[in-house]
C-alpha cells in the first residue's frame, strides 16, 4: 500500500507539473534573465536605460519565480494526500517518501512517466512517430534527461537499483570477448562499429536505452508500452549516415563519466584515467546488465562498444576484460583533420542554436567537436591555435595516434581506414581475428576525399604522414 500511495503520487505531481504554466515559466525566467545579463554588459546602453530596463525585467522575475513557486506547490498536493491517506490507513508514506530509497524509486518513476508521457505525445503530433533520434526534444523530454543524465546522483541510483534487481540472475553465458572499437572521432569509428553490429553476433547499447543508460533493463520495461519504430533519418553531423531507435550507440561512456568523471574530464581536456578495482568490478556489472537485456535469452550476448574516450582508458578495459579486443581505426591525417574542422564548425552552429544539444553532448561526454569541445590530452598541454584551422586538427591528430602507438596493450589492432575500403584482404581478416563464425560479407567501406581547401602547416602535415605510414605499417603486419 506504500509503494502504490507513493507511486501514484509521483505521477500525479508529473501530471500537475506538465500541465501548469511551469514549462513556460521556467523559459520566460531562462529569457529574461539572458536579456538582462546582455543589458549589463552592453557598452552601447546607458546607465539611464539600464536602471529602468532591468527594472522592468526585475519584475518579470519575480513573476516567473513565483509562478514557478505556486506550480510547485499545488503539484505536491498529490504528495500530501497520499501522505494523508497513508496515514488513516497505517502506511508510512511520508517516511517513505523522505527515505533515499523512497527519493530514488519517486525519482525514477516521475522520469520514466515524464518520458512516456513525451513519447507518446510526439507519436500522437507526428501521426506515426516516424522522426528518429532528434535534439529538438518538448519539455518533458528534456526534463526526462537533464534529470537521468544530468544528475549523477540520479544516474548513480538508477544504476544501483538495476544492479540489485539483478542480484540473483545467474551469469550470462560466455559468447566471446568484448569487442571496443575506439579511436579518434572522424575516423571511421562508427562505420566500422556499425558493419560488426550487422553481423549479428554482437549486442550493444542503442538509442531505445535513452536516458537511462545505466538501466538498461529497468527502463525497457518501463517504457514498453511505449514502445515505438521510426525511419532512419539522418545523424546531427550530416554525413549520409542514418540512425533510427536502434541503432547501436557510444552510450556506456555515461558510466566513465558518473563513476570516475572528475579525474579524468577537465574544463578544457580530456586525460587518461585509470579505473579503481571497484570501478572495474563495477564496469563488469554493467557490461553483464546489457548483455542480459540486449542479447539474452536467445540473441547475441558478445558485447560490442564502439566509444572514443576509451583511448583513455585502455589499461582499465584491459583489468576489466584480460581477453577483450580492441580495434583504433585511423585516417589518413589531412583528410582527418578536415573532417575534423568541418564537423567543429556545423557543431558549433547547432550548439548556438540549440543549447540543449550542447548540453546533451556534455552529458555523453561528447567533447570532440562543437562550443564544448575539450581535445584528448596525453603530455602536459592542449593544442595550440584554434580549432577552426586545420593545424590545430593535425597537431591533435598527431599527439593522440602519436600517444597510442606507444602504449597501446597487445590486445588492441590498429585498423587503416583507407585499407578498410581498397584492399579486399583487410576485412575477412578482422573477422577471422575476431572469431566471427562465418566470413561476413564486406559492407562496402567508402572512402571520401574532400579538397583541402584551406591553409596548413606543410611541415606539420609531414610529420602526420610519417606517423600515418607507421600505423599503416604496424596494421599491415598484424592483418598477415
Amino acid at each position: 500500500m506504500t509503494y502504490l500511495l507513493a507511486v501514484v503520487a509521483g505521477i500525479g505531481f508529473v501530471e500537475i507539473l506538465l500541465r501548469s504554466p511551469l514549462p513556460r515559466a521556467i523559459r520566460g525566467l531562462g529569457d529574461t534573465a539572458g536579456r538582462a545579463a546582455h543589458v549589463v554588459r552592453s557598452a552601447r546602453i546607458s546607465d539611464h536605460w539600464k536602471e529602468k530596463v532591468l527594472l522592468a525585467y526585475s519584475g518579470r522575475l519575480l513573476r516567473s519565480t513565483a509562478t514557478i513557486g505556486l506550480c510547485l506547490v499545488v503539484a505536491a498536493v498529490p504528495l500530501l494526500l497520499a501522505v494523508l491517506i497513508g496515514n488513516a490507513t497505517g502506511a508510512d508514506v511520508a517516511g517513505f517518501i523522505m527515505s533515499l530509497p523512497g527519493l530514488a524509486v519517486l525519482t525514477l518513476v516521475a522520469l520514466a512517466y515524464a518520458g512516456l508521457r513525451s513519447r507518446l505525445g510526439a507519436v500522437r503530433s507526428t501521426g506515426a512517430g516516424d522522426e528518429g533520434p532528434r535534439s529538438d526534444y518538448g519539455f518533458g523530454a528534456r526534463l526526462l534527461h537533464r534529470l537521468a543524465l544530468g544528475s549523477d546522483a540520479v544516474a548513480e541510483a538508477s544504476f544501483d537499483i538495476e544492479q540489485a534487481s539483478r542480484a540473483k540472475a545467474g551469469p550470462v553465458p560466455d559468447a566471446g570477448p568484448p569487442v571496443f572499437v575506439a579511436g579518434l572521432a572522424r575516423a571511421g569509428t562508427t562505420v566500422l562499429m556499425r558493419a560488426l553490429h550487422s553481423s549479428g553476433a554482437f549486442c550493444s547499447l542503442t538509442y531505445r536505452d535513452m536516458p537511462f543508460v545505466l538501466a538498461p533493463n529497468l527502463w525497457r520495461r518501463l517504457s514498453s508500452g511505449s514502445r515505438r519504430d521510426a525511419a532512419a533519418r539522418e545523424r546531427a553531423h550530416g554525413d549520409g549516415l542514418a540512425v533510427d531507435f536502434d541503432s547501436p550507440e557510444a552510450l556506456e561512456e555515461v558510466f566513465w563519466r558518473v563513476f570516475c568523471g572528475d579525474r579524468y574530464i577537465a574544463a578544457d581536456r580530456l586525460v587518461p584515467m585509470t579505473a579503481d578495482a571497484e570501478e572495474v568490478d563495477r564496469f563488469r556489472a554493467y557490461v553483464a546488465a546489457i548483455r542480459a537485456g540486449h542479447g539474452g535469452p536467445s540473441g547475441p550476448t558478445r558485447y560490442l562498444s564502439k566509444n572514443n574516450n576509451n583511448i583513455l582508458r585502455l589499461s582499465s578495459l584491459n583489468s576489466a576484460f584480460p581477453g577483450a579486443q580492441v580495434l583504433i581505426p585511423f585516417r589518413e591525417p589531412l583528410q582527418h583533420a578536415a573532417s575534423l574542422q568541418r564537423q567543429h564548425q556545423r557543431f558549433t552552429r547547432i550548439n548556438a542554436e540549440d543549447p540543449f544539444s550542447r548540453r546533451y553532448m556534455g552529458w555523453l561526454v561528447h567533447h570532440e567537436f562543437g562550443a564544448d569541445h575539450r581535445p584528448f590530452v596525453f603530455g602536459d598541454s592542449v593544442p595550440g591555435g584554434s580549432p577552426d584551422t586545420l593545424d590545430y586538427w593535425l597537431a591533435l591528430w598527431i599527439d593522440t595516434y602519436t600517444a597510442l602507438i606507444e602504449t597501446a596493450p597487445p590486445a588492441c589492432r590498429f585498423v587503416c581506414y583507407e585499407s578498410l575500403c581498397e584492399d579486399p584482404a583487410v576485412w575477412p581478416s578482422l573477422c577471422a581475428w575476431l572469431s566471427l563464425a562465418k566470413p561476413w560479407p564486406d559492407p562496402g567501406f567508402v572512402r571520401s576525399r574532400t579538397a583541402i581547401e584551406a591553409p596548413y602547416d606543410v611541415a606539420l602535415s609531414a610529420r602526420a604522414d610519417a606517423l600515418y605510414q607507421a600505423l599503416r605499417d604496424r596494421a599491415s603486419a598484424a592483418w598477415t
